[in-house]
């Protein structure tokens, strides 16, 4: 009697032995799994994982406040579409009212067009010009795509234009404040010419020389024109 229950003790402890083997081979294998799950990222990447996303950067001009952009677009129907091409943009930096309510994206006919004032001041006529290719092909600022985006985005778009406009103030009678906005540059270029482009020739361009530039985009832009004129009259009174 003494001995059975011997024996049968004997077999209980074999079998826990057993199960806690397979219990502990499990967990090995699951700490496993998990460390071959994890051995890929480095800690700033799981911190970066656990921490909440951060949005696009934006043009400061826009932010995510719509509401100073309602004073220039009022209720246009393609608003969103407009506001969506100026982040492509990323051209205007001022918000309104600093912004003059001639600076907007305007649209007709497939063909997109941002008007922005760009004050002529000291600069060069080729300096002008370079800044305007800049800015189309490759946008305003580092987080802009310029052309290549609203044409990405949009698929029915034939030509992206960039217009530089001056605009001067002047006292009017009784007080009154009159306004001249005069367009002197206006660069256009077209889906078709944007992918025969060599941008990597342009860049290297924009870097040199803005002579080298400005002859370099007379050859590759869909239209350049640029009002000669006017231009030298603002020399001339300042």
């Amino acid at each position: 009697m003494v001995a059975s229950q011997r024996h049968d003790t004997r077999v209980r402890a074999r079998r826990a032995a057993a199960l806690m083997g397979v219990w502990c081979g499990v967990v090995v294998a699951s700490q496993a799994a998990y460390a071959q799950d994890t051995m890929d990222f480095e800690p700033d990447e799981v911190a970066r994982d656990v921490q909440s996303a951060e949005p696009d950067p934006v043009s400061p001009a826009i932010g995510d406040d719509q509401s100073e952009l309602r004073a220039i677009y009022g209720d246009d129907p393609l608003f969103g579409t407009k506001l969506q091409m100026e982040r492509h943009m990323g051209v205007y930096l001022v918000r309104y009212p600093q912004r003059d309510e001639t600076e907007q994206i305007a649209i007709k006919r497939r063909q997109v067009e941002a008007q922005v004032w760009v004050s002529i001041g000291s600069r060069s006529r080729d300096e002008l010009v370079c800044r305007a290719v800049r800015w189309l092909v490759f946008g305003r600022t580092r987080w802009a795509l310029g052309a290549r985006g609203i044409f990405s985005d949009y698929q029915d778009v034939r030509s992206v234009s960039l217009v530089f406009t001056n605009v001067r103030l002047r006292d009017g009678r009784r007080g009154r404040v009159k306004k001249k906005v005069h367009t002197y540059l206006e660069l256009t270029l077209t889906r078709r010419d944007f992918e025969r482009l060599d941008t990597e020739a342009l860049k290297e361009a924009l870097e040199e020389d803005d002579a080298k530039c400005a002859a370099l985009a007379r050859r590759t832009m869909s239209r350049l024109r640029f009002d000669d004129r006017y231009f030298n009259a603002f020399k001339a009174d300042r």
